[in-house]
C-alpha cells in the first residue's frame, strides 16, 4: 500500500467514525499495515492536510485521535475522498506531470500555511531526501526571479519568504507558463468561458469550489461592468482570483496599501467580489485585498469601454500627430484608416487611465512584437512621446506593445494599400483591368492603385499620383508625374519593369537625403559599465554637436525607468523626448563588453534623437534604422567596424 493509499484509508476511517468519537494509532496501524510511528507521521503530512481542507485532526495523549469538522466540512471531505478514491489520482503537485520538480515544490509551498519538511518534499517528488539538494537549489534560483526567497526553518521546514504580491505572481507564472495561447485574441471570450487547457490545469491545482466560484464572480463582474473581458484577461482574472482565495484561506494577506479612487466602478465590483469571498469562505474582510482586486480588474482590457472616467478624450490633433508620425516612419498609409483610429482609441483611452493609476497590464506577445515587428515597435516607441507629453504620463512597454498590435493589424488589413499612389491605364475592359491591377498590387505591396481608367478617360486625379502605369499604346504625359509603359497583359518583362522602377525611385529618394543622413549617423566604440553612464555621456556629446538641447539626456534617462528599450539580439534603443531634439540623428555605440540593460545583455546601442517635424527626412531616417536592426548579418558587420566612415560605406553604398 502506498503512502497516499494509506492516507486516504485513514481519512475515510476517521470520517466514518461517530462525531466526537476517538480512535487510536494502534487501530490505524492495523488498518493500514504499518507501524504506529508511520501512522503518526502520516497524520502530520502535507498530503493529509490538503485532503482535510479546513477540517483538522485532533490527537490527545492517553485519549486518542479524532476528526474535528463541521457538517459542511464533512460533506466537502466526503466529496474529496470519493473523487480521489474513484479516480485514484494523486493530489497536487504529483498530478501535474508536465511540471518540473522545482515547480512542484513551489506549488506545494504556495498552498501550505506552514513550512514543508524536506522529507515531505522528497516523498511528493518520489525522491530520496538525500538527492533533493540540486532541486532545492534550482528552486531557489527560480523563485529569486520574482524577488522571493526559499527559506528553511529547522522546526517547520521550507517556506517562501517575500512580499505576498510577488509570491502570488510566482504562483500565476507557474500555473500559466505551460499553456501556449496560440489562439487569436478575440474580442471577448466564448460562451464556454475559460480556455480549455487552462481550465484543465486550474482543476488540477484548485479545489473545484474555488475555481467554480472564481469563474462565477468574473462572469458577474462582466455584467456589473457591462463589458466583456478579452480572452486573455478573462483567464488571467480567473487565475488570479483562485490564487487570491487560496492564499487568503491560508491566512496569507497582501499588506500594501495602494492609492485607489474609491468612486470608480471597478472598486465597487471588487467590493462585491470580496464580500462574497468573505461570505462563502468565511474569511475576514481585508481592505488591502479589496484594493488589490480593484487594481487587478483595472489592469484588464475590455470591449467597448465607455466610462465616466474616460470622459476627457484624447486631443484629436495629438492623436492625429501620433498616427502621422508612425505612418511617416513606416512608409504606410494609416491616417485614413478609420477602423484603426477607432480600435486604437478604444485601447489608448483606458490605457491612459491605467497608467495614471499605476496599473501594469500584461502583454503575452511583447517579445514576439519586438523581434518580429521591430520596425513597428520602434516607430511607436519613439512616437508615443507625442501622446505622453499631452497627457503628462509615461506608457510602459506592455501598453506600447498593444498599440503596436493595432498598427500591425491595420498594416495587414490594408496591405494592398501601399504608399506609391498609382494610376493604371488599360483598354482591355473592366474585368481584365481589375484582374491586372490586382496582380500588380499583389506583387508589389508598395503600390496603391487609386484609379483604373481607359486611355480616353484620364482625369485630373492623375496629377495626384506618384506614377502612371500605361498598359496601352496611347502616349500619356503629365508634367510632374512619371509614366511607365508596360504591355497590355503585363507579361513577366512588364512586371520586372515595374519592380525596377520602384527600386530606382526608392534609391533616388534615399540618395536625395543621403548627404543629410550620412551626417546624422555617428559611430563610436567605448568601454562603459552602465546604461546611465552611456546615456549621460553621449547625450552630452549630442548637445555639444548641436543635435539636442541640455534636457535631452535627462528625458532619455526618465524614459528608461518607464520603458526598457532593449530589443533583443544585444540591442538597446534609448531615446529622449522629441521636444529636446534640434536635428534628428542616430548615435551608434559599440561596447567592447556587454552591459546589463533592463535584464538583458547589450553590446550595441542606438541612441536615437528624433525631431518629428523633419517630415521629409523622417522616413529615410527610419528606413536606415530598420535596415540595421532587422538584419542580423548587418548588425554583426557594424559591430566589427572601427570608424564612422566605414559605417557610412555600409549604410550608404554607391549605386
Amino acid at each position: 500500500m502506498s503512502k497516499m493509499q494509506r492516507i486516504l484509508q485513514v481519512a475515510t476511517y476517521l470520517l466514518e467514525q461517530p462525531k466526537g468519537e476517538y480512535t487510536n494509532s494502534r487501530k490505524l496501524a492495523e488498518l493500514t499495515g504499518v507501524s504506529t510511528k508511520t501512522v503518526l507521521k502520516d497524520l502530520k503530512s502535507l498530503e493529509i492536510r490538503k485532503i482535510l481542507g479546513n477540517a483538522t485532526i485532533e490527537r490527545k495523549e492517553h485519549v486518542g485521535i479524532r476528526l474535528i469538522a463541521s457538517s459542511d466540512q464533512r460533506k466537502k471531505l466526503a466529496n474529496t475522498l470519493y473523487e480521489l478514491l474513484r479516480t485514484d489520482k494523486l493530489l497536487l503537485p504529483s498530478s501535474l506531470v508536465d511540471s518540473n520538480d522545482f515547480e512542484k515544490i513551489c506549488l506545494v509551498l504556495l498552498q501550505s500555511k506552514d513550512g514543508v519538511k524536506k522529507e515531505e518534499l522528497a516523498a511528493i517528488l518520489y525522491r530520496d531526501s538525500s538527492n533533493l539538494d540540486a532541486v532545492i537549489k534550482e528552486t531557489e534560483r527560480f523563485v529569486a526571479q520574482f524577488e522571493v526567497k526559499l527559506s528553511k526553518n529547522r522546526a517547520s521546514g521550507f517556506e517562501l519568504a517575500g512580499k505576498e504580491e510577488r509570491i502570488r505572481e510566482l504562483f500565476r507564472n507557474i500555473i500559466l507558463q505551460k499553456i501556449i495561447i496560440d489562439k487569436p485574441d478575440q474580442l471577448g471570450h466564448q460562451a464556454s468561458g475559460i480556455y480549455l487547457p487552462i481550465k484543465k490545469r486550474l482543476k488540477k491545482i484548485f479545489d473545484h469550489t474555488i475555481l467554480d466560484f472564481a469563474i462565477d464572480m468574473i462572469d458577474k463582474a462582466e455584467l456589473n461592468l457591462n463589458e466583456r473581458f478579452t480572452n486573455y484577461d478573462y483567464e488571467i482574472l480567473v487565475t488570479k482570483l483562485c490564487i487570491k482565495i487560496s492564499r487568503m484561506k491560508l491566512g496569507k494577506f497582501i499588506q500594501t496599501d495602494n492609492a485607489i479612487d474609491e468612486s470608480i466602478r471597478e472598486h465597487l465590483v471588487a467590493h462585491l467580489i470580496i464580500f462574497q469571498i468573505d461570505e462563502v469562505f468565511n474569511l475576514e474582510y481585508s481592505l488591502y485585498e479589496h484594493k488589490d482586486l480593484t487594481e487587478i480588474i483595472l489592469s484588464t482590457r475590455r470591449i467597448n469601454q465607455k466610462t465616466k472616467e474616460d470622459a476627457v478624450l484624447l486631443d484629436e490633433q495629438v492623436f492625429h500627430e501620433f498616427i502621422l508620425f508612425v505612418e511617416s516612419g513606416l512608409g504606410v498609409e494609416l491616417t485614413s484608416d478609420e477602423e484603426l483610429k477607432k480600435n486604437l482609441l478604444d485601447h489608448i483611452l483606458p490605457a491612459i487611465r491605467r497608467v495614471r493609476y499605476g496599473i501594469q497590464i500584461e502583454n503575452p506577445l511583447l517579445k514576439q512584437i519586438q523581434l518580429q515587428h521591430t520596425d513597428v515597435y520602434v516607430s511607436v516607441l519613439t512616437g508615443i512621446g507625442i501622446i505622453e507629453k499631452a497627457e503628462e504620463i509615461s506608457f510602459n512597454d506592455a501598453e506600447i506593445g498593444f498599440v503596436c498590435l493595432h498598427i500591425i493589424a491595420a498594416m495587414n488589413r490594408n496591405s494592398k494599400q501601399g504608399y506609391i499612389k498609382t494610376i493604371f491605364v488599360c483598354d482591355e475592359g473592366q474585368a481584365v483591368t481589375s484582374f491586372l491591377a490586382s496582380n500588380i498590387q499583389k506583387a508589389f505591396p508598395e503600390i496603391k492603385i487609386i484609379e483604373r481608367v481607359s486611355s480616353d478617360k484620364l482625369s485630373p486625379q492623375c496629377n495626384e499620383a506618384d506614377v502612371i502605369f500605361n498598359a496601352t499604346s496611347a502616349i500619356i504625359r503629365y508634367e510632374n508625374v512619371p509614366t511607365v509603359s508596360v504591355t497590355e497583359l503585363l507579361n513577366e518583362g512588364s512586371m520586372s519593369v515595374i519592380g525596377n522602377w520602384i527600386i530606382n525611385r526608392e534609391y533616388e529618394k534615399l540618395a536625395g537625403s543621403a548627404d543629410t543622413l550620412k551626417d546624422s549617423f555617428l559611430y563610436y566604440r567605448d568601454q562603459l559599465s552602465t546604461k546611465e553612464e552611456l546615456i549621460t555621456k553621449y547625450s552630452a556629446l549630442l548637445e555639444e554637436k548641436g543635435f539636442v538641447d541640455k534636457d535631452f539626456g535627462p528625458s532619455a534617462l526618465t524614459r528608461e525607468q518607464t520603458i526598457p528599450t532593449t530589443l533583443g539580439r544585444g540591442i538597446a534603443l534609448p531615446h529622449g523626448s522629441s521636444d529636446h531634439v534640434i536635428h534628428s540623428c542616430i548615435l551608434i555605440i559599440k561596447l567592447e563588453q556587454t552591459i546589463e540593460w533592463s535584464g538583458h545583455q547589450v553590446d550595441l546601442v542606438f541612441l536615437t534623437a528624433v525631431n518629428q517635424k523633419d517630415v521629409e527626412f523622417h522616413r529615410s531616417f527610419f528606413e536606415q534604422l530598420f535596415k540595421i536592426i532587422s538584419n542580423e548579418s548587418l548588425l554583426n558587420e557594424i559591430k566589427s567596424i572601427v570608424d564612422v566612415e566605414a559605417l557610412k560605406k555600409i549604410l550608404f553604398p554607391t549605386k
